[in-house]
């Protein structure tokens, strides 16, 4: 979801870690996430501005292996094309 493309336990987890590593997270980035997410699109994770910041730290402290290509039943991107 969002720019990032965060899935909601990712979303909550960063959250998580964040704060146990007391890392001051904006107020309106706070919010968790839960299904079933709203028609309005309401959440933080869909704040332009929210998605990048936990992104931003997700990046730097675990790397890119959240964004890597997910090795499914058709294998990887790098196989497919």
């Amino acid at each position: 979801m969002g720019l990032a493309g965060f899935i909601l336990s990712t979303w909550n987890l960063t959250l998580d870690r964040m704060k146990a590593k007391d890392v001051l997270v904006p107020a309106e980035c706070e919010q968790k996430l839960s299904y079933p997410i709203s028609q309005e699109r309401s959440e933080a994770v869909f704040n332009g501005e929210c998605n990048l910041f936990l992104a931003r730290w997700l990046l730097k402290t675990d790397g890119i292996r959240h964004w890597e290509a997910f090795s499914g039943p058709y294998g990887t991107l790098a196989d497919i094309f």
